[in-house]
């Protein structure tokens, strides 16, 4: 019984021990894969330490080294603007002695200019002044010319001249022959002179026939054959006309006598010489006389003048 009994007690201690041993070993390992377990997890967080201390070394060394580059940008942008303001200081000092100097030329020229305007202004100014002495000291004056009576004459036809006491432009009945008067004046006080207005004028004597309505208006021609009397082959001699007269009496200012008055003078003439006449090819042959008759001294050209 008690062997039974010691087998039991022997057989439940076996059991107890093999249940102790068993719970022993699964606690242990249990124990070891803790262990385990807990080493890896230390073991990964020290590794995940690791790499974030070696990023935040590699951030770090990064923030530096773009500080760095970031320093040595600006200093690098900083000695190229100091190149540049220097180039520029230098370009702008250059530029300032090319302005100065072209300044300093301009004003020369401007000095040379100024003196020559003013030289110039001077000199318009003495001729001014000269041109003011010279009207100042010229007078005006208003004369009747004179007239030429050996000068004067009557051609007929250019055959022949007659001494009459006055002109008789027109045609002669007996013959039909045409007339033309012609006058000469002595202007050798006009030498020198400038002409201011001119005129002629005629006051008839009498009138013969219908010498207007038949050949229409007398034409006065400036025309010039010089001293002495004229010649009947100078009946047809070439000139200016002046003007023409529709009228017997007359008085006329046309700026073709002014004009070939003043040519008169300018080219020293001591005589100025007008011929009256109608236009006409033949006379209207029928046996009487068509005339004008002006005497000499009704036939007056009066000038203005100044010298």
């Amino acid at each position: 019984m008690q062997i039974q009994k010691s087998k039991k007690i022997l057989l439940v201690a076996t059991v107890v021990f093999i249940i102790i041993t068993f719970l022993s070993t699964f606690i242990i390992a249990g124990c070891g894969r803790r262990a385990r377990a807990i080493a890896a997890i230390e073991k990964a967080k020290q590794s995940e330490e690791q790499n974030s201390q070696s990023q935040a070394e590699t951030v770090k060394e990064n923030e530096e080294s773009d500080t760095e580059e970031t320093a040595i940008i600006p200093t690098e942008e900083k000695e190229s603007a100091e190149s540049e303001e220097s180039a520029n200081v230098d370009e702008s000092a250059q530029n300032e002695d090319n302005d100065n100097a072209e300044n300093e030329d301009s004003n020369v020229a401007g000095s040379e200019e100024s003196t020559e305007n003013e030289e110039t202004a001077e000199s318009e100014s003495a001729e001014g002044t000269t041109e003011e002495t010279t009207a100042e000291e010229r007078t005006e004056y208003t004369a009747d010319m004179p007239y030429v009576r050996d000068e004067c004459a009557n051609i007929f036809g250019g055959e022949f001249l007659y001494d009459y006491t006055g002109i008789i432009p027109g045609d002669t009945g007996e013959n039909n022959l045409e007339v033309r008067g012609f006058m000469s004046y002595d202007i050798s006080e006009l030498l020198g002179s400038a002409i201011e207005s001119a005129q002629i004028s005629g006051k008839a004597y009498s009138l013969l026939g219908t010498p207007v309505a038949t050949y229409g208006p007398m034409i006065i021609k400036a025309i010039y054959w010089g001293t002495g009397a004229i010649s009947p082959s100078e009946f047809d001699l070439n000139g200016t006309e002046i003007t023409s007269i529709s009228r017997t009496n007359f008085s006329k200012s046309p700026a073709a006598l002014k004009d070939s008055l003043q040519s008169a003078v300018n080219h020293g003439y001591k005589r100025y010489q007008l011929c009256f006449y109608f236009e006409m090819s033949q006379t209207d042959g029928d046996g009487e006389s068509d005339y004008i008759y002006y005497p000499f001294p009704d036939i007056i050209l009066a000038v203005t003048y100044s010298k």
